[in-house]
């Protein structure tokens, strides 16, 4: 049985934001809110803390809003002064006949920037006033980072299983599958787990959550005085399996341990002994099938340091604060091969029941966002959990209306849903639009005017490329080469106009080349007719890092991240001479594929190869130190259309304009099926849970099982719109893109 309990608001702090109370309070109540903020511990503060309360006691409804904020960064003992102040607030004005600000509430619930503690009080004052709007809201939280919330909207789901189970059992088991995926808290998942087994679904936790269950252990060494978190022990500098090392009571050797927890719990105690001021190591290796961003999701109440590679992640030095189920998460890079991952977890010496564990638990997902054409590693597959197969109309989450036109994919960066449209007569009204992941609700739009040429042809329009995101700031591109940068709050951080830097540069169909941002560096395909090059522009400034001729010719193709390990990445650049292989920071060629290629579908990067519309298709294998990639297979019965390749694990599908889906093995090209879809492509596929997700421009979307003998579609749904772009994937949803609309599918709000 886990040892887990609710998690301590402390371990928000990691990227947690600390929000300034606004100055709406009355000055002498904004006075008497920073002395309850002063209290700390051992009765520190509570004299002037006494009389502070009464002052903010006596506060009106409408001021909740502005204590409520003033808990972001509050201590755990003025959270309580808050709180009982809000508390007293409300029963005296609602007493009085009083209207609590619904509206403010909700917005404070709604903006995960605040104290988990204060949102979760908000949603219960919200519960108060409209019980109902409450439980419409709770939908929206599975994916919460507040524990309670979060909690909530599992039991809602839980219950909504429970209510099917009679009458509908395959209903039942797949929506308590989906409380499983987005459940945290021990009780909880076992109690989905039983009631799984009981409706004949038996749930293995450690596959399901699939943590790392093979370990090397050594240990203990000396943590007294908790001098040990910060002491640098020889596993930190070297790792030599069969080394004998001086630990804290004699000699200590590495052993190989394998955890037998459904929670994957790392037991040092159980492995090592119940030491009290200890420090253990452990170290896993694992493969990744290529180059990719990952986030390490660790659960650990101790003091704990994390090494990826050999280079330090993170680290925690505190005790005993409790633990969750991805309590901390990290994100990597992982390099293509072996990864190597060093945990190091410290005991103190507190003696207390609740101070014995010396344990974690770990797991390393995909990086979930969703930051560009295709996806993080630009290669449309995603490892995200939870996206709907079974599609019916009661999967759309939300659909919202755009104010223009667009073929760009929508980008999802934690809480937030971007994307760009294209309004105006003649399309030179340029928007980035900004929207609550969890209900669609609009957070910001920035319009500009274009600079450049937006004529297109009549299919696209000047928002056809896909923005791209380094997490911090979104890049966009339109038709009109005008490229702005706005950080994440919409504040802009540059805008460039290459279509009047370079007038020439155009094309009469119109640009479609999206942006990849790399080391510091965004990467502007300009390909056409004329003054055709590509740029590398500096992320931080926008100004031209690196500036590459050509070939002059259109060019639709974008651009692919190539990442190996060992080696600096190199970006990818495809056009109708070839490949080009360029260093992102200074624009230097270092390998290049001269037996040209498509203009239209992009390449796409897997386990090392280089999968190119090329001929058919060409499979290149890059050396290093080579000018020129090894050619490890080519079939031209595998040509694509509009869409681009996609890899799903040892397969490669193409698809055509026509709707007829081709596998072929991508080992050696060979042919192994092919199916027909409905209607005609241009968008490509994406990639969750093994299933491809195929929108076809009427908007029809199509869920492929490729594993199946001849492949299947296992489901499909007519959403009645014009969808030319490709599909995102993020938050166990599928998000599609038409020109009116942005329709969410799946994720926290399907029931």
């Amino acid at each position: 049985m886990v040892r887990m309990q609710s998690l301590v608001w402390a371990s928000f702090l990691m990227g947690f934001a600390v929000i300034d109370a606004p100055a709406a309070l009355p000055r002498r109540m904004a006075a008497a809110v920073e002395k309850l903020r002063a209290v700390g511990p051992e009765g520190q503060g509570h004299a002037a803390a006494q009389a502070a309360w009464t002052d903010v006691s006596k506060a009106k409804a409408s001021h909740i809003p502005d204590l409520l904020v003033a808990m972001d960064g509050a201590n755990d003992y003025a959270l309580n002064w808050l709180r009982s102040a809000v508390e007293t607030v409300v029963q005296r004005e609602t007493a009085a006949g009083a209207k609590l600000p619904a509206k403010a509430l909700e917005n404070i619930l709604r903006d995960t920037r605040h104290h988990p503690r204060a949102r979760r009080l908000a949603f219960e004052l919200i519960r108060r006033i409209d019980a109902p709007k409450a439980e419409a809201l709770l939908p929206g939280f599975l994916q919460d980072p507040g524990p309670e919330l979060r909690r909530d909207a599992v039991a809602q789901l839980m219950a909504t299983a429970a209510g099917q189970a009679n009458g509908a059992k395959a209903m039942a088991v797949t929506t308590y599958r989906q409380a499983l995926g987005h459940a945290r808290e021990a009780d909880q998942i076992e109690d989905i787990a039983k009631r799984l087994q009981d409706l004949g679904d038996k749930v293995d936790l450690a596959k399901t959550f699939g943590w790392v269950s093979k370990w090397q252990l050594i240990g203990p060494f000396d943590n007294t005085g908790e001098a040990g978190f910060a002491k640098v022990y020889p596993p930190e500098e070297r790792l030599e399996w069969s080394a004998e090392l001086p630990g804290k009571s004699g000699p200590v050797k590495w052993f190989p341990y394998e955890t037998r927890s459904e929670y994957g719990l790392v037991d040092f105690n159980q492995a090592i002994s119940s030491l009290k001021g200890a420090v253990g190591y452990a170290v896993a290796e694992f493969w990744s099938d290529s180059a990719r961003t990952a986030q390490v999701r660790l659960g650990c109440k101790n003091g704990w340091k994390i090494w990826v590679n050999g280079a330090l992640v993170f680290g925690r030095d505190e005790y005993h604060r409790s633990a969750e189920i991805d309590q901390y998460r990290m994100p990597v890079s992982l390099q293509a091969g072996k990864n190597v991952i060093l945990v190091k977890c410290a005991q103190n010496e507190q003696t207390q029941d609740w101070a014995k564990e010396w344990e974690f638990q770990l797991r390393i997902t995909d990086e979930h966002d969703w930051t560009q054409f295709r996806g993080p590693n630009g290669d449309g597959v995603s490892a995200e959990p939870g996206v709907p197969v079974r599609l019916e109309p009661s999967s759309i989450t939300w659909s919202i209306g755009l104010p223009g036109r667009g073929l760009s994919s929508p980008l999802i960066i934690g809480d937030k849903v971007l994307v760009t449209a294209s309004s105006g007569a003649r399309q030179d009204r340029l928007h980035v639009l900004c929207f609550r992941l969890s209900d669609g609700a609009p957070l910001w739009e920035r319009q500009f005017w274009a600079t450049g040429r937006t004529m297109t042809h009549e299919k696209i329009g000047a928002a056809t490329p896909t923005p791209a995101s380094d997490g911090k700031a979104i890049y966009a591109i339109f038709s009109s080469n005008d490229c702005v940068a706005l950080d994440l709050d919409g504040r802009l951080l540059w805008f460039r106009g290459l279509g009047r830097d370079y007038p020439n540069a155009s094309n009469s169909l119109g640009m479609s080349s999206s942006l990849v941002v790399v080391d510091g560096v965004v990467v502007a395909m300009v390909e056409n007719d004329s003054e055709s090059f590509t740029a590398g522009l500096d992320a931080r400034t926008g100004l031209n890092r690196w500036k590459l001729d050509r070939p002059k010719k259109a060019n639709w193709t974008s651009p692919v991240v190539l990442r190996s390990p060992g080696q600096p990445n190199r970006v990818l650049l495809q056009s109708s001479a070839g490949v080009t292989a360029v260093d992102p920071s200074t624009g230097k060629v270092a390998w290049e594929f001269s037996e040209g290629a498509s203009t239209v579908p992009s390449l796409v990067v897997s386990a090392g190869r280089v999968v190119v519309p090329a001929n058919g298709i060409t499979v290149l294998e890059p050396e290093v130190g080579a000018a020129k990639p090894k050619s490890v297979w080519r079939s031209a019965q595998l040509r694509p259309g509009t869409a681009s390749p996609v890899v799903v694990g040892d397969r490669l599908l193409t698809l055509n304009d026509g709707g007829i889906l081709t596998c072929a093995s991508l080992q050696d090209g060979k042919r192994l099926w092919q199916l027909r879809l409905k209607g005609s492509f241009s968008a490509t596929p994406v990639v969750a849970g093994g299933h491809l997700y195929c929108v076809s421009e009427d908007g029809r979307v199509q869920v492929v099982d490729p594993s199946k003998p001849e492949g299947a579609v296992v489901s499909e749904l007519p959403l009645g719109q014009t969808v030319i772009g490709t599909p995102s994937l993020a938050a166990g949803s599928l998000f599609v893109r038409s020109d009116a609309k942005l329709v969410r599918l799946g994720g926290s709000g399907l029931r």
